[in-house]
Formats: C-alpha cells, sequence, structure tokens
C-alpha cells in the first residue's frame, strides 16, 4: 500500500446534533450517512457526538464526545485523549458554532458555514459583534472553507477576514425519507390547510402568514420546535397577529413532529409557506417539492437561490400583497400543474453528488 492510500483519520465534529430535527441535525444526520457510503476505505471516520448518540452511524466507527477531553477553555473544547493529543489527518467541522479546538498542528481542518444568522436576528450591537468574534475565530483556525450556498459565502466574505483561505460553495444535500405508511398526525386537521415548518423563531418571520386565511376556510398548521423561552414568546407574537386578523381559531402550532406527521403535513397540504429572513440554505421547501406542492417563499438571503424558479415569491409582507401572491400563485398551480418542475427541484440537490465534492476536498487535502 502506498502512502496515498494509507488509512486516513477523519473527524467529523457532529456535536451540534444534540438539537434534534433542526436543520444541524438533518445536515450531519444525512452527511455522516452518506459519506460512510461513499467513501473509500482508506478514510477512516470518527464521530464526535454528544454520548447518548453514540451507535448512530453504525457500530463499526469510533465516536468520540466531549467527556473525553480537557475541561473548556476560553469557550472551546481541547483535543485530548488520556491526556495527550489524539492526532487525525483531517477535522471536519461541520458548522460555524463549534467550540472544539484541534490542538494537533497537522491536522487540516474544513470548516462548513451554513449562515452569518446573527447579522438579522439580533439588533444589538454588542451581541453582534460577540458573534462576529466567536465565527471569525473560528474561521481563523480553519485550512479550507466550505459554505452551503452562494449567499452565504457573499455574506462570509463580506463580513469576515479569510485571510485569503481557499472558499468553495458545496450545496447541503436534501433526503427525504417516504415511509410507506403514515399513521394520522396527532393534529388531524379539520379541512383544506397551509403548512410551514422550522424553528420556531422570528427569524422565520410566521407572523405574517395568518393573514392568508383570510377570506377562506383553511387552516394554518406550523411545526417546530417551541419549548425554548425565545420561541415560546415568538408563538405569542404568530397568535397575536391571528387574532388581529380574526382567524386565531385557525392558526395551529404543533411543536415539534415526527419525521412520519412530518410527512403527513407535506404531502396532504395545499401549499407550503416559508417566509423566512435568514437562511443559509432552507431545506423545508425543498421537502415540500419533493411531493410537487407549490412553495410560497420570501425573496429573502439565500431563498431564491435554492428555490429557484419552482416556487413563488412574496414580493413582501403587505398582508394585501401576500394575499395576491397566494392567490395568483395558487391560480398559476392548478392551471399549469407544474409538478415534475417542482419534484425537479428537489432532485438537484442530491445528497451523492454533494457528497463526493466534500471526499474530493478530503483527497486534496
Amino acid at each position: 500500500m502506498n502512502d496515498a492510500k494509507k488509512k486516513k483519520r477523519i473527524l467529523l465534529d457532529f456535536e451540534r446534533m444534540e438539537g434534534l430535527f433542526t436543520g444541524f441535525y438533518y445536515f450531519n444526520l444525512h452527511f455522516g450517512k452518506s459519506v460512510l457510503r461513499l467513501a473509500p476505505d482508506y478514510m477512516d471516520f470518527s464521530f464526535y457526538l454528544i454520548q447518548s448518540q453514540f451507535g448512530m452511524f453504525g457500530n463499526d466507527v469510533r465516536y468520540e464526545s466531549k467527556k473525553s477531553y480537557a475541561k473548556p477553555r476560553n469557550g472551546l473544547l481541547n483535543y485530548f485523549k488520556n491526556n495527550k493529543p489524539f492526532e487525525y489527518d483531517i477535522i471536519h467541522i461541520s458548522d460555524q458554532h463549534s467550540r472544539i479546538k484541534p490542538l494537533h498542528k497537522n491536522s487540516r481542518i474544513i470548516l462548513t458555514i451554513h449562515d452569518l444568522n446573527y447579522l438579522v436576528e439580533s439588533s444589538n450591537q454588542k451581541e453582534r459583534d460577540e458573534e462576529r468574534e466567536k465565527h471569525q475565530r473560528i474561521i481563523d483556525m480553519a485550512d479550507h472553507i466550505v459554505c452551503v450556498s452562494n449567499f452565504s459565502k457573499k455574506s462570509v466574505l463580506e463580513n469576515l477576514d479569510t485571510k485569503g483561505k481557499p472558499i468553495d460553495v458545496i450545496y447541503q444535500g436534501i433526503e427525504l425519507a417516504e415511509f410507506n405508511t403514515v399513521d394520522e398526525p396527532r393534529y388531524m386537521p379539520k379541512g383544506p390547510f397551509l403548512f410551514a415548518m422550522s424553528n420556531v423563531l422570528p427569524k422565520k418571520n410566521f407572523h405574517v402568514l395568518p393573514c392568508l386565511l383570510k377570506g377562506n376556510n383553511y387552516e394554518l398548521i406550523i411545526s417546530g420546535i417551541t419549548e425554548h423561552a425565545p420561541q415560546k414568546e415568538y408563538m405569542k407574537v404568530i397568535l397575536e397577529n391571528a387574532r388581529l386578523h380574526g382567524v386565531q381559531d385557525r392558526v395551529i402550532i404543533t411543536g415539534p413532529v415526527s419525521n412520519e406527521e412530518r410527512q403527513w403535513y407535506l404531502k396532504n397540504c395545499m401549499a407550503f409557506m416559508f417566509p423566512s429572513i435568514a437562511e443559509g440554505f432552507g431545506a423545508p421547501p425543498l421537502e415540500a417539492m419533493y411531493f410537487g406542492k407549490p412553495v410560497f417563499a420570501s425573496t429573502h438571503t439565500s431563498v431564491p437561490e435554492v428555490c429557484g424558479d419552482a416556487a413563488y415569491y412574496f414580493k413582501s409582507f403587505e398582508p394585501s400583497d401576500m394575499i395576491r401572491t397566494f392567490n395568483e400563485g395558487m391560480h398559476h398551480y392548478e392551471t399549469f400543474k407544474p409538478i415534475q418542475k417542482i419534484k425537479d427541484r428537489y432532485n438537484f440537490f442530491n445528497w451523492d453528488k454533494n457528497v463526493l465534492e466534500y471526499i474530493k476536498l478530503y483527497e486534496k487535502l
């Protein structure tokens, strides 16, 4: 075996999978499964996870957790194994919020950046400066940077100092596992409904949607994480806006849903709503496109780049404009039935194709 084909140790930092059913969770889940299936045998993968998730990628790979390492220093976790640096050829940090700091100088660091949402999530300059410092610190560690969209890359180049390091765009893949049998969800709609799904936070902009229920008998079902304080506060904003439009009894916030329930809602909704104003990529509308559903989306950040010409776009969030866009879009959808075009957009974002780009990068480094 020549040197190029000797076993190469690669650590995948997937600690953010601890947030179940989030975008980071699904990114890491599908990425990990695909890379194990597609990578050459000389690549030896380890997964950095919380301990309760050990075994998620099978029993024949190595798992690491922060309990294996020293206590945090300066907000970062330092890599130790039995009090000695543990060597990896490549460490792939899978998102820009990582708290780890590799110590071994021979490890090459790949950093995937999903977004710089702190730019729109906070109006507090001190908080924005603190977030920028965290992002800059992790960029300074990296040897090679990957962004999940051209919009994300543009944001990085405009707001952070990459110091001339190589920076590529590799799109996120999308994979919706379709279940043969899906039971009815815990909340069963009473009739036709619109569906929205993501983390229930202000940047997702769900509170603009209740106006679309005026003049009809539709329900609006919103699913996603709701149990933490920021989500609970934002739920109040959504429901108050529904009350102002007189439709509070037809806006349903379910909280997190299972994969089976999510599929049921996607498959049976009239249309999918994605008015988000802060995305580095934005996978939920593509999941609706898998079923050929009409998607109504914002024109902000990466959303148009991902949805392309297969979605209908809210040009503003004024209720009258949104209602007009929705009615015109549904009329177009029902008249021309562009279902195959919509499904083709989903198929464009293929995990295998995109993971192979990362494998080429591993080989290059």
